[in-house]
């Protein structure tokens, strides 16, 4: 073998371990992206657990809310209007029931950006439980009255899965 083949060979090895690198550069970006936003989901429904767990820290901020909305004159926002006057809540639960819900969504709505990515299998399995948890009257009544906040390629998926439930169970 001459050493020009010899240099070709080693050229043709050297553009693939490039290629290779480039590869896996790509997926160390992917993986770091994924691991960001799942801290941010976790970091997020931490916080709102958190605040629904802690009735001192409910109470504060139902009384601030509650002053310096009648100090500015705003109404409530749609879900803390309707869960006081339809439901008959105090301010403070509605602010317990709204991170609650807000901690579920979160988790959903990660999901719902990951299912690509998903199996089928998994993908079966989280539109099994998301239907149960969609279809519960107190997430419907929070999801409808937040809906406009909400990420809108999201609201889209359940808008689907309960168009879908609805029609099965007509």
């Amino acid at each position: 073998m001459s050493w020009e083949a010899i240099g070709a060979i080693g050229q043709v090895v050297s553009a693939l371990a490039f290629l290779l690198a480039i590869v896996q550069i790509g997926h160390a970006r992917s993986d770091a992206r994924r691991a960001f936003a799942q801290e941010r989901v976790d970091r997020s429904i931490q916080l709102n657990m958190t605040s629904a767990a802690n009735e001192r820290l409910m109470a504060i901020r139902a009384k601030a809310i509650e002053r310096l909305r009648v100090a500015s004159g705003d109404p409530l926002p749609p879900f803390f209007r309707a869960a006081t006057e339809q439901l008959g809540l105090s301010l403070e639960e509605a602010f317990t029931l709204a991170s609650e819900q807000m901690a579920r969504w979160t988790s959903i709505a990660h999901t719902i950006s990951y299912l690509p990515e998903l199996s089928q299998a998994e993908r079966a399995q989280f539109e099994r439980t998301a239907r149960v948890g969609i279809t519960e009257p107190i997430f419907r009544f929070w999801f409808e009255h937040l809906r406009s906040w909400l990420d809108p390629n999201a609201v889209r998926y359940i808008d689907g899965l309960l168009a879908q439930s609805s029609s099965t169970s007509a």
